[in-house]
């Protein structure tokens, strides 16, 4: 399943909150305000040259590392978008989403594979571990990433794999049978807060 697809799923209507919204040219939060124009959508980016280049409404400039400059209970759904393998503190960070959600909201995370294929054949062929993006500070398999949000106190709703493999710019669908499910290149994950 795509991502945005996952995403469209498991939000929950009325105050999104896209944290990390400006990365790759804020393509997800544009998707994001068309398909969901009753809502209020907010981003949350740290990088305030891409907010100006954007001029997105509900701006924010903030750092995950900091607590979140909202009220608690404010929102009803929380996008981490390719975010939270940028943190060496995931587990203060999703505690701060579990404080701004409203009860029976949701966390939708979707982060780099650590057993992706692609990344298993580039450790085979090439003889070297290949975790991408410089700036990424950890990675998560369906069972960190569950454990993570329930220490945090969600409760899980969906864990999956994009089931995408990517070569080359090129990106094919893996088969949905036993030993691809789990392969793809990204994780995404549905979390409700009780």
């Amino acid at each position: 399943m795509a991502r945005f697809e996952f995403l469209k799923k498991h939000i929950q209507q009325g105050r999104i909150l896209d944290v990390g919204n400006l990365g790759q040219d804020g393509a997800m939060h544009k998707e994001l305000q068309k398909a969901f124009p009753d809502c209020v959508v907010v981003g949350l980016d740290n990088d305030k040259e891409k907010a100006k280049k954007f001029n997105f409404s509900n701006q924010i400039i903030a750092d995950i590392n900091e607590p979140l400059p909202f009220e608690s209970e404010y929102f009803n759904t929380v996008y981490l978008g390719q975010l939270i393998e940028h943190t060496w503190q995931p587990k203060e960070f999703l505690e701060e989403v579990y404080r701004v959600l409203k009860k029976n909201g949701k966390v939708i995370i979707d982060t780099p594979h650590i057993y992706s294929m692609v990344r298993m054949l580039r450790f085979f062929l090439k003889g070297k571990d290949y975790l991408g993006d410089p700036t990424h500070k950890l990675f998560f398999a369906p069972a960190v990433l569950a454990n993570l949000l329930e220490k945090c106190g969600f409760e899980i709703v969906e864990i999956l794999s994009d089931r995408k493999f990517s070569i080359k710019s090129k990106d094919i669908i893996l088969p949905n049978l036993a030993p691809f499910k789990w392969l793809g290149n990204h994780l995404c994950a549905a979390a409700k807060k009780p």
